[in-house]
Parts: C-alpha cells; structure tokens; sequence
C-alpha cells in the first residue's frame, strides 16, 4: 500500500502457475510495479478487489481479467494503461466500481467506458470522465437499460475515419464545448434528426449548433453547475497575484526565509475596484463573494443590466479605472482578443489581469509583452489561447500565477456535471426532450 516500494512483478511471479484460491483481495496501491498488466492475475479465480492504482503499469488490461466472475471492486487509476478496454468486463454481473482515471484507453465499446445499468443501481460505475486521453463513443445498442454517469469525450483530432466508422451507429456525443467542433463536423453529417449532442460545460462555443439544429439536433449544456467553483477560482487568482502567495511559498520553501530574514511584502486584496468582463450567471456569483472584500464591482458586457454595479460602455474606459479586470467571457469569433493591447495598457503598471473565461479572449502576445515590459503589473491565468501549450516567457515570470484550466475542476462539481448530462441523454432517450437545451435548439426539445 505505498509503504514499501515494489518496482516490478518479478517479486509476484509465484503466482504465474498457481490458482491460490484464498486470495481475494490484492492492493499494491502507490508503488513503483512497472510493467505491462499482468496476465497471471487472472489465475486468481477468487479475487474480488484488485488495487493497483497510482503505479507505472502500462499497455492493454489483459482480456483474461473479465473471466474473473466474482470481482467487486477494479481500481486501475493513475497508471499508464493503454488500448481498448475488454468488452468481457461488461459481463461481470457483481463488478460495483471499476476506476479507471487518467490513463490513456481508448473504449470503443459503446455498452463500457462511462456507463452504469440504470436497472441496478449498485453498480458497475464506471469512473473514468478525468481519463486524460479516455475516449469513447455513445452507440445505439442496449443504450436504453444505460445511464451515463460520464460520458468521456471521443478524441477525433487525428481519427475522423474511426469517427465517421462509428457515426452509423451512434446515437448521442458527449463533446467538451471547447473542442467538441471536432466530433461535431464528424459526426453531424451522418446523424439523422432523432440525435442528441450534449456538452459537458457551460460553454459550447465549440459547436456547431446552427448545423445541428438544421438537423434536428438536440445541444445540450451544464449552465449553473460551474458558477460558484469558476468563481472561487477566479478569487483565488485574484488573492495570489495580491498576496504573493507563490513566490512567498517558494521563499520559505528554498530557505530564503532563514537566510535572509521577512520576505518583501505584498499588497491588500481588501477594497480593490474590480472590473467584471461578463456579468453573466459566473460574473454574479462572483460579484456576491467579492463584497465581502468591500471591492467596489464595475462591469462591461453587450448590455446594461438591472444591477446595483456601474455599467461602462467602454472597456477600456472600465479597465483605466480598475485595479483589477476579470473576464469570464464565452469564446468564439465575437469576442476573440476583446482583452487587446489597449485595455491591457488602460490596466497600467498596478492593474491585475485574471482570465478564467477563454483563452481566446486575451491578445496572449500583447499580454505576454505588457507583462514583461512592465505596462501591466500582475495576471492570474487559468485559460490560454492554445491550450494546453502557454508561452514559454509566461513560464518564467513571478508576477504571473497559472492555473491548468481548473476552474471548475472539483469532484463536487464534476460529479454534478455528470448527473445533469446522464439525466439529459436519458430524459432524451425515455421522452426526445432535454433538461438544459442551448438556446440554439431549445426549440427542438
């Protein structure tokens, strides 16, 4: 379990040509076993847990693991295993939970990756939404008994022809509505008008939705859910850049404190006028916590809102006045680079910049130049244009806090997502409407 460090299998290999039918249970969680999945433990017809999580085990699950017919609990997580997932574990009648986060399999098997059987609520769930490179497709087949308690993304960047292969079968997309135009020109072509594309976020810029309206397309998305954890995020941003709280992390940590005594300081977070780039449902959420900083909130969007906030017609204007600007924009064409060289420059030396919107919201190079000469002070980013690549010069600056798209990356909301998008492909499938349609498509459902 993480207190010794196992390096490979060679220290299991008794168990290659022996049935030991006592063994029920295996957890060799958080060590160093390397390696491709092992075959022998498919000898160990009584095993019922299996925790091999957090080690360096790669390559396919051995295909023998599914005839293993009384295990309960798989945890494979956080190691490096590859290729497709047997569709035999599907026929593991007493499987309960199976973990298979963040590694890269691909499951082209439409009754596997991400689904439970509704008709038995204790299992299997499937808990692979955060695999890092988890693909999968929604097929037809037995999609009815199924509810999806995530559905990952199907990466389709270099293999539209697998796509399209699948497209006469498919039924429902699950797409991130960053990148899901991948899946989307794919797939639409192919779908007929009873489909159903659902967003697993706010956002769905992503998607073309007039071009699946025009087929009777259902788009659904997950508005709500993400306001309070994107919010916070953006605070927390805010608060880091005020606070130095990384270099000050980094001074105690290298010793500095020690060596050379108080670090210098840093500056109130209390009082500061806040410019919101989008009042929308986040830009409220965060307007509400921000007061209990006093700050006082000014906003910028394509309309004056019944709001107790002064509205700027011009953001530029807004951003000379602020101390802070913070974007929590939608993206696309319309408001790609709205955070340009001017409204970067109006921030001045002493402006923070925070963007937990879209990358494609902020000129990265006019940013990028304003940070490094000096014309803005201080950016909290956990967005950028060609994500998940950021500019090596953003790398190496202390003023600068970066934060890997997490903003709303917590189990709580993550799992709250998911429930909205299995109960919108379900409600889809009972009654051919939607919980949370885009406006788009409303009509449609």
């Amino acid at each position: 379990g993480g207190s010794a460090s196992i390096c490979s299998w060679a220290g299991v290999t008794c168990m290659q040509n022996l049935r030991l039918s006592y063994i029920t249970q295996i957890q060799l969680p958080n060590n160093m076993i390397g390696g491709t999945f092992p075959d022998m433990l498919c000898n160990l017809k009584d095993l019922t847990h299996i925790d091999l999580s957090g080690n360096q085990i790669y390559g396919p699950i051995a295909p023998c693991l599914g005839g293993i017919e009384g295990l309960i609990d798989i945890k494979l997580q956080d190691n490096k295993l590859a290729g497709h997932i047997p569709s035999n574990i599907a026929a593991l009648e007493v499987l309960q939970y199976i973990n298979l986060n963040n590694n890269p399999i691909w499951c082209p098997v439409p009754d596997i990756c991400g689904l439970q059987w509704r008709d038995d609520p204790a299992g299997p769930r499937w808990d692979c939404y955060r695999g890092q490179g988890v693909r999968a497709g929604v097929t037809a087949g037995n999609y009815y008994k199924l509810h999806v308690d995530c559905v990952p993304v199907y990466d389709v960047t270099d293999e539209m022809g697998v796509c399209h292969e699948w497209t006469d079968r498919t039924q429902s997309v699950c797409a991130d509505g960053l990148v899901g135009f991948k899946i989307v020109h794919a797939v639409y072509a192919d779908f007929d008008g009873d489909g159903d594309t659902d967003v697993a976020w706010a956002g769905y810029e992503g998607i073309d939705v007039r071009a699946a309206a025009a087929r009777g397309i259902l788009v659904t998305h997950t508005p709500d859910i993400l306001n309070e954890e994107v919010a916070t995020t953006a605070i927390l941003l805010m608060l880091s850049c005020y606070r130095n709280i990384l270099t000050d992390d980094h001074y105690v940590r290298s010793g500095a404190w020690a060596k050379y005594g108080p670090a210098p300081l840093s500056r109130t977070a209390d009082g500061q006028r806040v410019g919101i780039l989008g009042l929308g449902r986040i830009g409220k959420a965060l307007a509400r916590k921000l007061t209990v900083f006093g700050a006082e909130i000014c906003y910028h969007g394509r309309t004056r809102q019944e709001v107790a906030f002064r509205y700027y017609p011009s953001l530029v204007e807004m951003a000379q006045d602020c101390d802070v600007l913070i974007c929590i924009t939608p993206g696309g064409a319309g408001t790609r680079h709205l955070v340009n060289k001017d409204v970067i420059e109006a921030l001045g030396p002493e402006g923070t910049l925070i963007n937990v919107g879209r990358g494609s919201t902020v000129d990265e190079a006019a940013l990028v130049h304003a940070l490094r000469n000096g014309a803005l002070g201080w950016a909290g980013l956990d967005v950028f244009e060609d994500e998940p690549n950021v500019p090596e010069e953003l790398l190496e600056m202390s003023n600068v806090v970066l934060l890997p798209h997490a903003g709303s990356a917590t189990r709580e909301t993550r799992a709250a997502v998911s429930a909205l998008v299995s109960e919108n492909l379900l409600l889809h499938k009972r009654e051919g409407r939607v919980l949370t349609p885009v406006p788009e498509t409303k009509y449609l459902s």
